[in-house]
């Protein structure tokens, strides 16, 4: 009897080593996330996140780990819960402390602590801890629900992209390069730049224009910017897509891109690149193939084939007010009707999507070329350009046309032209240029205008031709569901001699008229 009274008092005694303590902060709910990420222990010897997993799967979370978490969708991020936990062994109990922290903005929702010493040896004693911790979030989780999930108030700069227009043509010959509207060259972003006057901590600040993120919305900060004294290049707070921050300095390239390296959560490099929209001066000296009181139709280009899909690149100017355009490969012999898949007027370039093409059956070849890097291009490179210029007075066959790149900027110092000394003729505009590996650099897009110049300066310019810059087609191509695919295409003609890939690009150069 006294013996049984003994085992009685001792399992009273480690009774009382069983509790547990959570907290959920003020104005946070756990129903705002259905993903965890549980932070791993270095030694692991009691296989506690085992444990973790299988009690956050019973409550209906679905459990990532560091990889599949990089596949989660950027509208998701802000439904995570990121697990960091800890265990101590001693007699009486095992003690566990579970923080639940929002993986997206940074802050903590829930703290738990778990206490548990019945004897039934280490291992147990640190799963009833876990589980006497998590009991608190299995109180709180009635299962995940979309009007719980909050989003951080965020400093926001309400002009519409109307004001922005005003402020940029009423101040444009005072502006900072770095001023005007910019887009992201993989989309992700457009942002307005303008002068802060009534900051003291910055003096350009970027608010966001257009983005599908989740946290952002028109008029948030985006970036902040700090002269240097260097021209053209700003020390930089970048607010990443989560909002946390970062500091770096962008430059803006002769190549007229805004660049930044920022870090990815892996701590490996970002490249961050934002090509220039607004504001922007094409009229004076430049001419093109066609002007308002010389147009008669059919108008005529030149163009090249994208993808197997049938997607064309032209100059816009070539298309404009048309009601109907043809797409001819003269290698072929073939004619298509075609539509606009998508067009940048700014710009000067459309992308034409034939109808009824069936590459494998058309072409014996894959499409050769693929895309340069716009800040690999160099003056004095070599460049070419294959074309139908003048076509009912040259003939039908395609003329290759060599030259150098003259400059990175087109007149008055234009970032997203390059000046070539090609000779360029009517019906040249739409076709590529290409560099010595067979990698596009550019689109051609107009020639000096002869007459504005022989009237306003009494000067006739000789061979002064440009191109847009290939970052301004990758960024139109990006929209597009095969995009990605171009744009990362290699080149297979990098060891191929100048005759060699003329050969091969020849049947992908295309003829345009538009009616």
């Amino acid at each position: 009897m006294k013996r049984l009274t003994l085992i009685g008092l001792l399992l009273v005694l480690l009774a009382g080593c069983v509790s547990s303590q959570h907290l959920v902060k003020p104005g946070s709910s756990l129903n705002a996330y259905k993903y965890v990420v549980i932070n791993p222990l270095r030694f692991d010897v009691y296989e506690t996140q085992m444990e973790l997993s299988s009690l956050f799967s019973q409550e209906g979370f679905v459990v990532l780990d560091e990889f599949t978490i990089k596949s989660l969708p950027e509208r998701e991020m802000n439904k995570v819960l990121l697990c960091r936990y800890s265990y101590t062994v001693s007699v009486p109990a095992a003690i566990v402390h579970i923080q639940l922290d929002d993986y997206y903005m940074h802050k903590n929702v829930f703290t738990g602590k778990g206490e548990y010493g019945m004897g039934w040896g280490r291992r147990g004693d640190v799963v009833g801890a876990i589980r006497q911790a998590f009991s608190g979030i299995a109180k709180e989780y009635t299962g995940f629900s979309e009007g719980y999930v909050q989003y951080p108030e965020w400093e926001d700069i309400q002009k519409t992209k109307d004001d922005l227009v005003k402020y940029f043509d009423s101040n444009l010959h005072s502006l900072d390069p770095l001023e005007g509207i910019w887009t992201a060259t993989d989309n992700s972003y457009t942002v307005g730049i303008f002068k802060d006057t009534l900051s003291n901590k910055r003096d350009f600040v970027a608010t966001v224009m257009n983005t599908e993120k989740p946290l952002w919305k028109l008029g948030d900060v985006k970036m902040e910017f700090v002269a240097s004294a260097y021209p053209n290049v700003y020390a930089t707070t970048y607010f990443m897509a989560d909002k946390s921050n970062q500091g770096t300095t962008s430059r803006i390239s002769e190549g007229g891109l805004l660049t930044m390296t920022l870090r990815n959560p892996d701590n490996s490099p970002l490249q961050m690149s934002f090509i220039k929209n607004y504001p922007k001066d094409l009229e004076s000296g430049y001419g093109t193939d066609v002007t308002p009181e010389s147009r008669h139709f059919p108008v005529s280009g030149s163009g090249f084939l994208l993808s197997q899909s049938g997607l064309v690149v032209t100059n816009y100017h070539v298309i404009s007010d048309s009601k109907k355009i043809e797409v001819s490969f003269p290698y072929e012999n073939e004619t298509y009707q075609t539509k606009v898949a998508l067009k940048d007027i700014n710009n000067d370039i459309v992308l034409l999507r034939v109808e009824d093409v069936n590459f494998s059956k058309q072409f014996s070849l894959t499409i050769p070329f693929g895309f340069a890097n716009s800040s690999d291009a160099n003056v004095g490179e070599d460049v070419f350009t294959i074309g139908y210029p003048l076509g009912e007075i040259l003939g039908k066959s395609p003329k290759l046309s060599k030259g150098v790149i003259n400059s990175l900027y087109g007149i008055s110092d234009d970032p997203r032209l390059l000046q070539i000394s090609n000779p360029v003729q009517p019906g040249n505009s739409g076709g590529p240029l290409f560099n010595s590996r067979g990698e596009i650099v550019g689109v051609v897009i107009a020639t000096l205008n002869v007459k504005y110049f022989y009237e306003k300066l009494d000067i006739i310019p000789q061979n002064v031709n440009f191109a847009i810059k290939v970052d301004y087609l990758k960024n139109i191509v990006s929209m597009l569901p095969e995009g990605d695919e171009i744009i990362h295409r290699k080149s297979s003609l990098t060891n191929d001699s100048l005759e060699d890939q003329v050969k091969k690009i020849v049947p992908f150069i295309v003829t345009i008229k538009a009616y």
